[in-house]
């Protein structure tokens, strides 16, 4: 039996809400658990997400993965996810969300020690290229597979660069674990 997968764009705040909350039930059950954030509301969010355009992955109605995609924080910000995220530093936190402190992507954050990073980076802005990120990229196990993730890449990059147009470069960082998927 075939089943159809949809790939499409999330802007309305419950389904935003639903995609923090599988990355938190995925991610809390990997490698990657200890640098979750605990908290009451189960969602995996953080600053970067104001800036990221949000894509979900579905199998029919059922959200089975998601992604995003972070334009630097000069150059776009979420309003819905903003509103979120600042209702859930309020309710589970003590700390700001302010997104003047942190880097204009997240794969600059360890730029000491990665200087190659922030040398592309800074030749990108020089010559006015944009320059996003991928990240936060989780399926359920049940769907991991090399056609679902084939499909779901195929489906960020015609979204990204053919139908937003606003961009030519992208980067995604990813564990070590990881690294031999994107070789093929």
């Amino acid at each position: 039996m075939r089943q159809t997968y949809i790939f499409r764009k999330v802007e309305e705040t419950e389904e935003l809400r639903k995609i923090f909350a599988l990355r938190y039930q995925i991610i809390s059950k990997c490698h990657l658990a200890p640098f979750l954030e605990q908290n009451c509301e189960g969602i995996d969010i953080a600053p970067y997400d104001v800036n990221a355009i949000h894509y979900g992955l579905y199998l029919q109605e059922q959200l089975i993965g998601t992604i995003r995609v972070v334009k630097s924080h000069d150059k776009y910000t979420n309003p819905i996810v903003s509103s979120i995220l600042h209702g859930h530093y309020r309710n589970n936190i003590d700390r700001s969300s302010n997104t003047d402190a942190i880097a204009p992507l997240p794969f600059l954050e360890f730029g000491a020690e990665i200087p190659e990073h922030i040398q592309y980076y800074n030749s990108c802005k020089d010559h006015n290229i944009e320059i996003v990120e991928g990240g936060r990229f989780v399926i359920l196990p049940e769907y991991r597979n090399i056609r679902v993730f084939k499909f779901f890449i195929e489906s960020v990059f015609a979204s990204c660069f053919i139908l937003e147009n606003s961009f030519t470069h992208a980067v995604a960082t990813c564990t070590v674990d990881h690294a031999h998927f994107y070789r093929y």
